[in-house]
Order: C-alpha cells, then sequence, then structure tokens
C-alpha cells in the first residue's frame, strides 16, 4: 500500500471490512458520481447492498436480552477466529481452508449456472451483470462463514449453501431494485420514500391509517414543495397500490387509506374503542379519527 504520509508499506495477511450506511439521496449521488465508477471499478459488486424500508414512526425497543442472545456470540466467536488467524499467521502456520462436501459443492455448481443463464441479454440479472458475476464467490463466502457455527467446522455442509444462496439470491433482489431499469434510486422513487415516510409518521401521530387528502398534502408539503408535485407523488403511490384515495363513505370527503402499514405498524393503531387521539403539533389542520372500513367518528 502507497500511502502519502509514509511512503510504501507492505501489509501482510490484510483485513479490511467496511460497513456503511447512507441516506438514499446520498447513495444516490455517490453511485452516478463519476460515469457509474463505483460500480465499474468492482467496488458496488463486491459489496452487499440493501435498501430496507424505513420504519420510522413505528420503532420500538428490543429488549436487552435478545441483543446479548444473538449479538454477543457472534461477536465472540469472529473475535477468536481473529486472534486465532493472527497467530497463525505469526506462528508460520499455513492458511487453513474450508473445503464443500459433495452436496454442497454440486448445488453450488446449478446457483452459478442459473445465475450464469438468468445474465445473458434480456434475461432478469442482464441489468445487473457485474453483481451476479460475483453472486457465487458471495454464496461461497457466506456459506464457509456459515459452517464455522456448525459441529464440525472444517467442510461446508448442503445446508449452510442452501442458507448461503438464499441470502445471495435476497442481495440480488435489493441490486436489481437499486441499479435494474426501475431503480429505486429514480428521483420519483426517492419521492415517493419520502412520502412514504411522512404519511407514515401522520399515521403514527393521529392514530389512524384514514387521512383527509387535504391534511396529507399539506402535511407533506413542506419535505416535497409545490402542491402539484404532491399530487403527482400521491398518484404514483396510488398506482404502486401502496395507497387507496377516494371519497369516504359517509362524508364523501377525499381522503387516503395507507394500504402499505406493514401488521407491525398497525399495532401502534388506537382500536376503535379508544378515546379520541392527540392532534398533530403542525401547522396542518387537524382531522377527526374515523375508523376505515365505517367511518364512525370517535
Amino acid at each position: 500500500m502507497n500511502r502519502r504520509s509514509t511512503g510504501l508499506i507492505r501489509i501482510n495477511s490484510p483485513r479490511f471490512t467496511l460497513s456503511l450506511m447512507l441516506q438514499p439521496e446520498v447513495f444516490a449521488a455517490f453511485k452516478d458520481k463519476q460515469n457509474n465508477l463505483a460500480e465499474t471499478s468492482g467496488l458496488l459488486p463486491r459489496s452487499l447492498v440493501s435498501f430496507p424500508q424505513s420504519t420510522q414512526g413505528f420503532r420500538s425497543t428490543v429488549h436487552g436480552e435478545y441483543l446479548e442472545q444473538g449479538i454477543k456470540p457472534l461477536q465472540q466467536t469472529l473475535g477468536e477466529w481473529l486472534e486465532k488467524s493472527w497467530r497463525a499467521f505469526v506462528d508460520g502456520e499455513p492458511r487453513r481452508t474450508v473445503a464443500c462436501d459433495p452436496g454442497a459443492q454440486q448445488i453450488w455448481r446449478q446457483f452459478s449456472d442459473e445465475i450464469e443463464f438468468n445474465s445473458r441479454p434480456g434475461a432478469c440479472y442482464s441489468q445487473i451483470t457485474a453483481f451476479a458475476s460475483k453472486a457465487g464467490s458471495h454464496a461461497l463466502r457466506m456459506a464457509a462463514l456459515f459452517s464455522q457455527f456448525q459441529q464440525d467446522p472444517s467442510f461446508i455442509t448442503q445446508d449452510s449453501m442452501f442458507r448461503a444462496m438464499g441470502l445471495v439470491r435476497w442481495y440480488l433482489g435489493q441490486y436489481l431494485m437499486l441499479f435494474g431499469p426501475q431503480s429505486a434510486l429514480s428521483k420519483a422513487n426517492l419521492d415517493m420514500r419520502k412520502m412514504r415516510e411522512q404519511i407514515s409518521q401522520a399515521c403514527r401521530e393521529t392514530h389512524s391509517f384514514c387521512l383527509l387528502h387535504e391534511f396529507v398534502t399539506q402535511y407533506v408539503l413542506r419535505e416535497l414543495g409545490t402542491p402539484s408535485k404532491v399530487n403527482a407523488v400521491l398518484s404514483l403511490l396510488e398506482q404502486s397500490g401502496a395507497i387507496l384515495i377516494g371519497p369516504h363513505v359517509h362524508t364523501r370527503q377525499k381522503t387516503i387509506a395507507c394500504l402499505f402499514l406493514s401488521p407491525e405498524a398497525r399495532m401502534w393503531i388506537l382500536p376503535a374503542e379508544s378515546a379520541s387521539a392527540p392532534r398533530l403539533s403542525s401547522a396542518a389542520p387537524a382531522q377527526t379519527r374515523r375508523t376505515p372500513s365505517t367511518g364512525r367518528k370517535k
């Protein structure tokens, strides 16, 4: 490695792990910089990229014991591996390798052939061939990692390989969502994502998943700009099936039913028998809470 301050340095047995969390707009700017250099140089295809849906407004505290049960053993095991690897290097021992059993080797070859077939022009991975070409390597590394939690960590079993392949398939879907023809990082999709987050927060504060159209328009106006732009993004959300816009069954007022809320998010919604919901602390007009199915006032 050549550094400006110290000159040429030789690093033996290097280890490098990078974990980054970026806002979608920041990542989109990074991806598009210098004619997609991050992707064409091989940096992003060698990374595992995900784009999870925001849970802002619906996050709950996880009890500490669950974190300890999952994270502490993993941290301890990784620390032991790194220490053993370093000691083996200092003592001049040969690098330890993990082999696939025949079954794991066979399904890995089938997986690699499948990815290759789906990378041909016009196929599902043709737009993300850079990442797809690394899918087999990602699966092997993950399977080798999973094998270290087996009873016998000296070889990769079919079970470890199946788990690794399933995870890589998920990352292929994430990569396709981000870099495919209908990229989630496009301006329209980023605006839709931002509006979903704003509407989710409004549902959280009003304890309802059916909101007045006028209220939503004013509530998200400060984030997205002009009313015409807000209405355009609302239209895209409706086309995607995330929301339903229409007249209320009783009042005939224009309302927005938020269909995208997950069951976990709806746990925050007060039941119909509860007291009136608190009013929003914003300049937008507060609305009367209604149950979407009957429209009864509470």
